[in-house]
């Protein structure tokens, strides 16, 4: 069980990076207007978030030893990039 908690958490990270990098481009996409924009600015958070639930679960499931440290090390990476560059770039438009 604590193997698919783990992908799931490096699946969730991957997409909200992805989405943190590409949410900007959204923008375009309704004709200039917000809400494209928010769509991927909220699916970069939601992502995020699930990864950080599916890491807490494998790790409450395992311990921290019991669970792979290296995959939820990347995940961490990967998510706290993908918060800090969103939140970043949502001040940056909005500043």
């Amino acid at each position: 069980m604590s193997k698919k908690h783990t992908l799931l958490a490096m699946l969730f990270a991957i997409i909200g990076f992805v989405f943190s990098q590409l949410f900007q481009n959204m923008f375009y996409w309704g004709g200039q207007s917000f809400s494209w924009f928010y769509v991927g600015v909220g699916l970069s958070y939601g992502c995020s978030i699930l990864s950080v639930v599916f890491m807490v679960t494998s790790y409450q499931k395992n311990g921290l030893i019991g669970s792979d440290i290296l995959f939820n090390l990347f995940s961490s990476l990967l998510v706290g990039t993908s918060i800090f560059w969103t939140t970043f770039i949502v001040i940056a438009w909005h500043g």
